[in-house]
């Protein structure tokens, strides 16, 4: 009880140095599907995404097709990877390639280069409105030579998922660029499978879901360049949404209210006893400090309560000002006390007569 009663004070002086210091939202990867020029055919893309402890596990086939063997520029965004993304291009194993700023590379495919210090950034210009633009060390880029027909192309790796850090709830959500399939030269179906853990639900769907199956949701794009992007949040029980809804200002109020009641029940049978003014005086200042230090216990405790209903993906993460407010709560306390133990005397001596 004393160290929960020291918390709140260390988080009121707390909240007084850094409340507006922290970051609210971790960001994820950034990663997206080929970039390429026009000349690329795409026949088909199957993306299977397995998430797993706030990481998604990406299973990407491109099924390119060629009317004749050469080589073609193939990079995708690849930035804040949890791990090095593995490729294949037709079962042999393609490596992340470098050039420096000035290679004849970038200039023979039309990609623009601009040295920053000792890193450079890449430039694509698709067309007036819209331009790729990232540091080198955030791309994996290889030059494919392809075969005439179908290449197959696999790529593998783990991204990490944005995630909230104040909220009830510890939420994810995920993003996959597809615009640049906009610029392919044909655009085939492509194919998105999900995988959730079985506490979660998916959310602000950026594309509507063809099918599922409990935490398994299958999603078939065609001709829609908006980016793969969704939200994904844990299941939770009619407890915990009915403690939310109530919030924690009108949970430590109930808590109030009912210790009021308890005061008035005390307040009169003491008054019955005919005590000293002193001691009446003391009584109602320790009632109204054990009032206040209750109000807020429970509310800081409310967090917990949630929390606990919830589970392991329970966060009740928050930068709360309103312990700011104590030095008005407890003089309101104090001054409604006395107020009340006034009416007391009033209607004691009303039934005396």
């Amino acid at each position: 009880m004393i160290r929960k009663f020291s918390s709140l004070f260390f988080l009121f002086f707390t909240m007084l140095s850094f409340g507006n210091m922290a970051n609210p939202y971790m960001d994820g990867s950034k990663h997206s599907t080929l970039l390429s020029s026009k000349k690329i055919v795409v026949k088909k893309e199957n993306i299977k995404i397995v998430i797993q402890d706030g990481l998604a596990s990406l299973y990407i086939t491109y099924f390119i097709e060629s009317d004749k063997a050469g080589k073609l520029p193939l990079l995708f965004l690849a930035k804040d990877l949890k791990n090095d993304a593995k490729v294949k291009l037709n079962g042999a194993v393609i490596e992340k390639q470098y050039y420096s700023y000035d290679s004849s590379f970038f200039k023979e495919y039309g990609i623009h280069t601009v040295l920053n210090d000792s890193e450079y950034n890449l430039h694509i210009k698709f067309d007036d409105a819209t331009e790729f633009s990232e540091n080198i060390s955030d791309v994996f880029l290889f030059e494919a030579n392809i075969k005439k027909g179908i290449n197959r192309i696999e790529v593998e790796y783990k991204a990490e998922l944005g995630s909230n850090t104040y909220g009830y709830t510890q939420d994810y959500d995920f993003e996959y660029l597809l615009y640049p399939s906009k610029y392919w030269k044909e655009f085939g179906t492509i194919n998105i499978d999900v995988t959730v853990p079985k506490e979660f639900d998916l959310t602000d769907l950026s594309h509507q879901f063809t099918s599922n199956n409990q935490n398994k949701y299958h999603f078939q794009i065609n001709q829609n360049f908006k980016d793969f992007k969704f939200k994904m949040v844990p299941k939770i029980s009619k407890v915990s949404k009915f403690l939310i809804a109530i919030g924690p200002f009108k949970f430590a109020l109930i808590i109030a209210v009912l210790l009021y009641g308890l005061f008035i029940y005390l307040t009169t049978k003491i008054r019955k006893k005919q005590l000293s003014k002193l001691k009446i005086i003391l009584w109602k200042l320790m009632y109204s400090i054990v009032l206040t230090f209750s109000f807020y216990y429970a509310y800081d405790a409310f967090y917990d309560l949630v929390r606990a209903t919830i589970g392991k993906n329970g966060l009740c993460n928050f930068y709360d000002l309103f312990f700011l407010t104590l030095p008005f709560f407890a003089l309101g306390f104090l001054i409604l006390l006395f107020f009340t133990d006034t009416l007391i005397i009033k209607k004691m001596n009303k039934n005396a007569l």
